[in-house]
C-alpha cells in the first residue's frame, strides 16, 4: 500500500481502571501488528478502505485477557485521532488449589464441568478442521477466529494457543506469511506460559 492509500489506526488499550496497559500486542487481522507503548496506545497503518468496515483484532498480554470479547470487532472510524478504537483488557483469574478428598489423603482435582463456551469453541475447531480438509481455506480460517475469540473471553489459553497455531498454518497456505509470522510469536507466548512445547514453531519467528 502507498502512504496516499492509507490511514493510521489510533486506539489504546486499558485496564479496569482505565488505566494505559503497556505490553499488548495488537494485530489487525489481515493488517499489521504493534506493541502497546506505556500509555496502552497503538498506531497501526491500514487501508483506507477499511473505513466504516468491521475490523477484526488480535489482542495478547501474558496474564491478561479481553473483559469484553466485543472490542475485537469495531468499526474503523473515519477519524481515528478522534475516535480512537478502545480495548478493556482485566488480569486472568488464577484456578483453584487442589483439594484433597477421599482416604488416605489422596489428592483429587475439584474439576468444573466443561462448560458451553468450551464446547462451542470446540465445535467451530472441528468445523475449521473439516473446511481445512476439504480446502475451503477461507471458511476454515474464519471458524478458528470465531473459536479463539470465545478461548480468550472464556481464559482457555491451551485452546488459543491451538486456535493461533492452526490461524497461522492456514494464514501460510493463503499466502499470508507475515500474519502467520505474528500468530505464531502469540501461540509461542501463550506455549511459553504454559510450558507446552508442542507449538513452537520457530522456523516462522525470524
Amino acid at each position: 500500500m502507498t502512504a496516499q492509500s492509507e490511514i493510521e489506526l489510533i486506539g489504546v488499550v486499558r485496564a479496569p481502571d482505565q488505566s494505559g496497559l503497556a505490553g499488548v500486542a495488537v494485530k489487525v487481522i489481515g493488517g499489521d501488528f504493534r506493541t502497546t507503548g506505556n500509555s496502552g496506545e497503538f498506531r497501526i497503518p491500514i487501508s483506507k478502505d477499511k473505513v466504516g468496515k468491521l475490523v477484526t483484532f488480535q489482542v495478547h498480554k501474558g496474564g491478561w485477557v479481553v473483559a469484553d470479547p466485543r472490542d475485537l470487532v469495531q468499526r474503523m472510524p473515519a477519524d481515528p485521532a478522534q475516535d480512537p478504537v478502545r480495548i478493556t483488557m482485566k488480569p486472568l483469574s488464577k484456578l483453584p488449589a487442589p483439594k484433597v478428598a477421599g482416604k488416605a489423603g489422596v489428592k483429587l482435582l475439584d474439576r468444573p464441568a466443561i462448560s458451553s463456551e468450551l464446547t462451542q469453541a470446540n465445535k467451530l475447531m472441528d468445523v475449521a478442521t473439516i473446511l481445512k480438509g476439504r480446502g475451503i481455506y477461507d471458511e476454515s480460517l474464519k471458524k478458528y477466529q470465531a473459536a479463539l475469540v470465545i478461548a480468550r473471553q472464556s481464559k482457555f489459553q491451551e485452546v488459543e494457543m491451538e486456535c493461533l497455531s492452526q490461524i497461522g498454518k492456514l494464514q501460510i497456505t493463503l499466502g499470508e506469511y507475515a500474519q502467520a509470522k505474528d500468530s505464531f510469536k502469540l501461540s509461542q507466548t501463550l506455549a511459553a506460559e504454559l510450558h507446552s512445547p508442542s507449538h513452537f514453531n520457530w522456523v516462522w519467528l525470524f
